[in-house]
């Protein structure tokens, strides 16, 4: 059995049927074995909801029920208080290995809490944002899949990429 918690880039993926990748994650999605276990973070359902909150009004009732078909379908992960440790370790491991700024890394809390959320459930996270993949380079104590065929990842941020994304194929 594996666990595998999905960063919010693989549930738009997951749950907008008409745009790119969709194809790629449902495949996926249906190989995994009926033991496996799915979870979404909390921090995956805080950022789905600043993405509804950033939507057109006509856009927004499409958002918020991507959001209640997420809630309805996946385990909602909470943060724990022993990933307070794992991400203080990730995070300053990663500041070492590539001397990153601090205004710069700042950027990542939501990242970096992220990857100690599937450190500490012993979980693979499934993301397709290239922050996880430098992560995992300078610590691999991060397990890490992308279920996209070109194993591209996204340089941004995840809420700008929700905001792209949701803008552009809901009209």
């Amino acid at each position: 059995m594996n666990k595998y918690l999905l960063d919010t880039n693989i549930l738009v993926y997951l749950e907008m049927k008409y745009i790119p990748n969709h194809e790629a994650i449902e495949k996926q999605m249906a190989a995994l074995d009926d033991e496996d276990e799915i979870y979404v973070s909390i921090l995956a359902i805080y950022e789905m909801y600043y993405g509804a909150s950033r939507c057109t009004p006509e856009n927004r009732p499409r958002m918020l029920a991507m959001i209640k078909s997420v809630k309805k379908k996946f385990i909602i992960l909470l943060l724990q208080e022993e990933g307070a440790e794992v991400y203080g370790g990730l995070k300053t491991i990663y500041k070492e290995k590539t001397g990153i700024g601090k205004k710069e890394i700042t950027k990542h809390n939501i990242d970096f809490i992220l990857a100690a959320s599937a450190v500490t459930a012993k979980a693979i996270l499934v993301s397709n944002d290239g922050i996880f993949q430098d992560i995992q380079k300078t610590d691999p104590i991060l397990r890490l899949e992308n279920w996209l065929p070109a194993k591209k990842f996204f340089k941004r941020h995840n809420n700008l990429i929700i905001i792209a994304i949701t803008e552009s194929f809901f009209q």
